[in-house]
């Protein structure tokens, strides 16, 4: 079954067997043969095009073998490819030696071809693309900053990528938006549009209402496709471009796969990146099967493109909706600096403010084998795992809906935090992360907020906010915010308390009558049907009712209370805070939270 939680496994592409039946036969001796002998630059060009084959070949040849073929049916097929979701039991094997020294040869032979032709673009794409095969990113960058010429903008595309293979995610922005400017407009579009990566394949773009133009919705679904608002630039942007970068260095080239580059080896790259592993599958005892070959997908990948309800309507996207991991991702990425990904418990909690909202936040990152789980001990482990020298960097950022500039709140509080930022009242889209650089690991949650402006003289409840109420019931919001309980899943017995402040209330003092309740939202079907027939109760678990006064000049006032949840076994629960005023229409705020074991 598959666990929303779990990383997306490798996604693996095999290639028929025919087609390489003939490609590898017979190829065992290789011969880099040394552009030197070149006389001209056709000749230099011809003599690199076909260093690089061969070494495709000799690659080809020399990866490791898994028996027995691939078997079962194909989740997807893109024209010639066979594509399967989910291979959890694969990871990246060091490749063979004599498959690095062959790749340190065709990189002397193509810098040697860039000596004599330094104008050569197509050799200029191959040195770029195998330097960061390796990772060699800085040597690419010196590469691609001395590249000249080009038609539409090819030198920037390949200062784009090389950039972004550096982490250098501002610089690749603007190298590509040159690229792009250089472009004619109908490649331009191509190359912005991202219907290929989306679920509906676009028809959001076409259909979805509130943005000003289409160019306005793709704008709208490539800010939110950013991985993480904490790190300068967008590289989910970037790596897109990059992607395109290089779909076109490698067309006209050879690969591992023993093909022709075509429209399917462009769109599996372009919705899942460059392959980081390969594979010979080689027939069992009585199969019948010829010699394929597997790439194989970072095994971290993701979906970070935005789901079309976000990009509708970010501020209408619940929690659930945005989901990092599905069973079978569109489109899949692994960022550089934090391949390993997780959702984050969190808690969110709106404050008025007259015109504006206090937006309160308290996380907690989830670490990569967590399950689901979120116990007390793996809260401690959490801690323990990261050194108490280890920098963590976190942050609330609140992206309006409509118009506005993105607003953040940063902080370096470590796996377990509370952030608060004020804005303009209105519709956003909240997203609440945590990354942790040495360790490559990140937690993010994003999710719709609506705060709208509210009159002064008319009373409003804000939402309640999850408190650890170890240390006693706080007195002032600034204390309660101190104590936000870090996400909506708490232990058995766990003491815990709820905040919340009332607005707009009058002069003169007034009866507040308030109810606390808490019911369980995962019944069974047993327990369902039988609350309703009346053979058992159906009420809530936990209920409280008491009244108080009110008003009497305090436009604001803060309250909190302690909630004894010792009574709930392990589900999913609703926590309920109603009020009621004279002469008004009850008022009532609602909470999810979840008691583990």
């Amino acid at each position: 079954m598959h666990n929303p939680l779990a990383l997306v496994g490798s996604l693996s592409l095999l290639i028929a067997p025919p087609l390489l039946s003939t490609a590898v036969a017979g190829q065992e001796a290789v011969r880099f043969t040394s552009v030197s002998e070149a006389v001209d630059s056709a000749d230099v060009r011809d003599r690199a095009r076909s260093a690089q084959a061969r070494f495709e070949r000799y690659r080809r040849l020399h990866l490791p073998s898994t028996w027995g073929g691939w078997g079962g049916q194909c989740d997807e097929v893109i024209g010639r490819m066979c594509m399967r979701y989910g291979e959890d039991d694969w990871e990246p094997v060091t490749e063979a030696p004599e498959v690095r020294a062959a790749r340190e040869e065709l990189l002397m032979e193509l810098r040697g071809a860039g000596d004599r032709i330094p104008g050569d673009t197509w050799i200029t794409g191959q040195r770029i693309f195998y330097l960061g095969e390796v990772g060699r990113w800085p040597e690419a960058v010196r590469i691609a900053d001395a590249c000249r010429g080009g038609e539409e903008g090819w030198c920037d595309a390949l200062r784009g990528l090389a950039y972004h293979g550096a982490q250098r995610f501002v610089d690749a922005e603007r190298a590509f938006d040159a690229a792009l400017s250089a472009m004619s407009p109908e490649r331009a579009g191509r190359w912005r549009d991202p219907s290929v990566l989306l679920e509906d394949r676009g028809d959001v773009l076409r259909d979805a209402q509130g943005a000003p133009s289409p160019d306005g919705l793709v704008a709208r679904a490539w800010q939110l496709a950013d991985p993480l608002f904490l790190k300068p630039g967008n590289d989910r942007l970037t790596e897109h471009y990059a992607r395109r970068t290089v779909s076109r260095i490698r067309s006209g080239s050879r690969s591992a796969y023993g093909m022709s580059w075509g429209a399917d080896l462009e769109e599996l790259l372009v919705r899942y990146g460059w392959e980081v592993g390969w594979e010979r599958t080689r027939a069992g005892p009585g199969e019948s099967r010829s010699t394929g070959v597997v790439g194989h997908h970072h095994p971290e990948s993701l979906t970070y493109m935005p789901p079309p309800a976000a990009i509708a309507r970010p501020a209408a996207a619940d929690e659930g909706a945005w989901e990092l991991s599905p069973d079978r991702p569109r489109s899949a990425y692994a960022p550089l600096y934090a391949p390993v990904a997780t959702p984050a418990d969190v808690q969110i909690a709106r404050f008025w403010r007259g015109d504006s909202v206090l937006v309160v936040a308290a996380y907690r990152m989830t670490p990569p084998d967590d399950e689901d789980r979120p116990d007390g001990s793996l809260l401690r482990r959490l801690d323990s795992d990261v050194p108490p020298d280890q920098p963590v960097e976190a942050g609330l950022f609140l992206l309006p809906e409509v118009g506005g500039s993105l607003q953040g709140a940063t902080s370096t509080a470590g796996p377990v935090g509370r952030l608060s930022l004020q804005v303009p009242a209105g519709a956003y889209l909240a997203s609440v992360e945590s990354l942790i650089p040495e360790l490559g690991r990140a937690s993010r949650t994003r999710l719709g907020l609506v705060a709208d402006t509210l009159p002064p003289d008319v009373p409003a409840l804000s939402d309640a906010l999850l408190l650890d109420a170890g240390p006693g019931m706080p007195e002032t919001l600034a204390v309660a915010i101190d104590q936000a309980w870090p996400g909506n899943a708490i232990l058995p017995g766990q003491p815990l308390g709820v905040a919340w402040e009332v607005t707009g209330l009058g002069p003169e003092a007034v009866s507040m009558a308030y109810r606390l309740t808490v019911e369980k939202r995962d019944r069974g079907l047993v327990e369902r049907v039988g609350s309703l027939v009346g053979l058992f109760g159906g009420g809530p678990e936990v209920q409280v009712s008491w009244s108080e006064q009110g008003g009497g000049g305090a436009r604001r006032q803060f309250r909190a209370t302690d909630v004894d949840l010792t009574s709930l076994d392990a589900g999913r629960y609703r926590l309920t805070l109603e009020l009621e005023l004279p002469g008004r229409s009850t008022m009532a705020v609602h909470r999810t939270l979840r008691v583990v074991e």
